[in-house]
């Protein structure tokens, strides 16, 4: 044919023959040749390095090809995913879980080129959500999450920062706050397999209401009075035995005989 290929088994020095011929139209048969020398190198390989791959997470791919009579010169990385990359090293950030083919073209100053293909496991982030808290300055308030991640990966721990720099361990805790207003309170997952997530939440923590109740009253045992407060949208009066309603901002006390 005109166009040849031929893959050499072994390294080293060949001499290639081309030969050419043409048939005149008088039937004569002519034919001509030229050689080259073609030199096989040996030892070049694509390859590449990775450490665990977390969804949502930067993954780095660390080019490892080698030529040892070359210099390794340019790259061509395809992740699987639809990214590619002709950077020496690959950077990549997966935005799903799973596993994806990583593929490395790598060349050399002598034209060789070489290809390789890993497959990525790419593990799940968790997934953050917590029950809004009702907080209300010095007292004591539930911070109670929900963390998931798809088995069979388990979650290994949970954290919660809170703005005064308090670290508290667990989903569900316990926590006094001592400053009324809006807080941002961070709360970070970690899986079995190091994939980590963390979310802001932002609450506000209440001050405690400004009560004023009507002043102490003496009253004879057969007459009844009023009691009063304000400062609250709902009052719990107490003992309730002679208020008719304990519920009531101005409940009727009647004391007995």
């Amino acid at each position: 044919t005109q166009s040849a290929s031929h893959t050499f088994l072994d390294s080293g020095t060949y001499l290639v023959t081309l030969y050419a011929l043409k048939t005149l139209t008088t039937g004569q048969l002519c034919v001509d040749s030229t050689r080259r020398i073609v030199k096989v190198y040996p030892g070049f390989k694509a390859n590449f390095e990775f450490s665990s791959a977390c969804q949502g997470s930067k993954l780095s791919l660390i080019d490892k090809s080698k030529s040892t009579y070359g210099t390794v010169n340019k790259w061509n990385w395809n992740f699987g995913d639809g990214n590619t990359s002709t950077n020496q090293n690959g950077q990549n950030i997966y935005v799903n879980a799973g596993t994806y083919n990583v593929k490395l073209i790598s060349n050399d100053s002598k034209g060789c080129e070489d290809d390789t293909t890993i497959s990525v496991v790419v593990f799940p982030k968790p997934t953050l959500s917590i029950a809004t808290p009702k907080l209300c300055l010095l007292q004591e308030s539930d911070l109670t999450c929900n963390v998931t991640i798809p088995t069979p990966y388990t979650i290994v721990n949970t954290q919660w920062k809170l703005p005064d720099g308090t670290i508290l361990i667990g989903c569900n805790q316990k926590y006094t706050f001592t400053s009324a207003g809006a807080k941002i309170i961070n709360l970070i997952a970690i899986s079995d397999k190091g994939c980590k997530d963390s979310m802001d939440f932002t609450f506000t923590v209440n001050p405690k209401p400004n009560i004023v109740a009507s002043n102490d009253i003496t009253i004879c045992y057969d007459q009844n009075t009023k009691i009063t407060a304000q400062g609250g949208v709902s009052y719990i009066w107490s003992p309730t035995s002679y208020l008719d309603n304990n519920t009531s901002a101005s409940p009727i006390a009647s004391p007995p005989y």
